[in-house]
């Protein structure tokens, strides 16, 4: 390297300084603009060469791309069933009631054999866990879904279902609060 070096004026540094980061910015924009051109689909670019269309015309226009798309985009087994034929299947009997198959009455009790199990008739709350004696709030509303659930299917008698409900709704309504008071996740104080 030579000693004799000089750099260039000031006033060519600020230029080179300045033209570089606008080609910079142009090149970006230029780039970006680019991009997303490549990324469109045909039918995206379709839907931008309609924009010169009436309004109502257009948002047809894009309606149909969007559900070419939808369909595109999703694949369902089998075929869509008409609502006649959903009425024609449907299990319900005319007063509104439901009826269940052998199969399903069958699931139902074997499900509700879980709660006659895990019953403290002490307490009338339910096991969380099968055979393990501890509860929680969230298991003992499943129970009482489960016990209404157990009467409406004619699961159980009505005479069972207000001895089971009423033992359980006692035990619940006797136990004390935490700090005696119900709390929020906050802390605070719940009126």
């Amino acid at each position: 390297m030579n000693s004799d070096f000089e750099p260039p004026p000031k006033g060519l540094s600020v230029l080179a300084s300045v033209g570089g980061v606008v080609t910079a910015v142009i090149t970006i924009a230029l780039l970006n603009s680019w991009s997303k051109q490549l990324s469109l689909t045909s039918a995206q670019k379709s839907a931008i060469s309609t924009q010169n269309t009436s309004p109502e015309k257009k948002s047809e226009k894009q309606a149909e791309i969007v559900a070419k798309l939808d369909a595109q985009s999703v694949s369902l087994q089998g075929t869509p069933i008409t609502k006649s034929e959903l009425a024609a299947t449907t299990p319900y009997v005319a007063s509104g009631v439901g009826t269940l198959t052998l199969e399903e009455t069958a699931t139902a009790r074997q499900a509700w054999s879980y709660f006659q199990r895990n019953w403290n008739e002490e307490t009338g709350l339910v096991n969380s866990v099968d055979g393990f004696t501890s509860v929680t709030m969230w298991d003992q509303a499943a129970a009482i879904a489960a016990l209404v659930s157990a009467k409406e299917l004619n699961i159980i008698p009505e005479a069972e279902f207000d001895t089971k409900m009423r033992r359980m709704l006692k035990t619940l309504a006797s136990m004390p609060l935490y700090r005696t008071d119900l709390r929020s996740k906050k802390g605070l104080q719940v009126s």
